[in-house]
């Protein structure tokens, strides 16, 4: 008895200190939950399967328009408006089956994708910004690091270490 919860003989909390008053602006500067700053938030494995299959998806969904756009121009030529036909039956119905070698093709055929609209769509907790970042920094199958060095590894082992070997 006596003691109470602070351990003063009070059930109050003790007054503000500095300590206290630095702790209350950190809070109220960086709020909780998901407004944390983008460059504090993890990319977990869910969000980035969901950033891959909103990219496959937007970008699908493009080249479906300007391949439409490009048969209904009455300037086309008849074989041109045929190659379009096909390559709209080509693409898949779900973009998230797409290979990365395909996905990668698909990408630089494409405009440029609208950030604003994947992030709405898919990933509405993050930022645009963020989700371009990650994807053409990290997740983009054209420029992950690992995809690069296979590569570099197939072409090294086919190059011959010596003049007798080169023939």
């Amino acid at each position: 008895p006596g003691e109470g919860a602070f351990g003063d003989g009070t059930d109050s909390c003790p007054p503000p200190s500095r300590d206290t008053d630095a702790a209350e602006a950190l809070r109220r500067a960086i709020p909780l939950g998901s407004n944390l700053p983008d460059q504090l938030r993890k990319w977990t494995k869910p969000d980035r399967d969901t950033l891959r299959r909103g990219v496959a998806q937007v970008a699908v969904s493009a080249r479906h328009t300007a391949l439409l756009s490009l048969v209904q121009e009455e300037s086309t030529s008849l074989a041109d408006k045929r190659a379009a036909q096909a390559e709209v039956r080509a693409l898949p119905e779900d973009a998230a089956e797409l290979s990365d070698e395909a996905l990668s093709s698909l990408l630089d055929t494409t405009p440029p994708l609208d950030w604003a609209e994947l992030t709405r769509v898919y990933l509405p907790h993050r930022s645009p910004a963020e989700c371009e970042a990650r994807w053409s920094q990290v997740d983009d199958p054209r420029v992950r690091p690992y995809s690069s060095r296979a590569l570099e590894r197939e072409k090294i082992s086919k190059v011959p270490f010596t003049e007798a070997e080169a023939g």
